[in-house]
């Protein structure tokens, strides 16, 4: 259970059906890191055309309408 931490209490969203009638909620936080010096996953590395077509749509979407 170190790894979890609940925090009661918090002002969720106005819409969260679980909320109390003033908007409170509870908030999960997780701590998913690794022990130092523990192997990890290789790093992803994707090819050059899945890379290309990503640049396309952010340089598209990033262009004032």
């Amino acid at each position: 259970n170190r790894d979890l931490v609940v925090i009661e209490g918090s002002l969720g969203a106005i819409l969260d059906p679980s909320a109390s009638p003033e908007g409170l909620t509870a908030k999960l936080g997780i701590d998913a890191t690794r022990k130092f010096g523990e192997g990890g996953a290789e790093k992803l590395v994707m090819s050059e055309a899945p890379m290309a077509w990503a640049r396309q749509l952010a340089d598209k979407l990033s262009q004032p309408t």
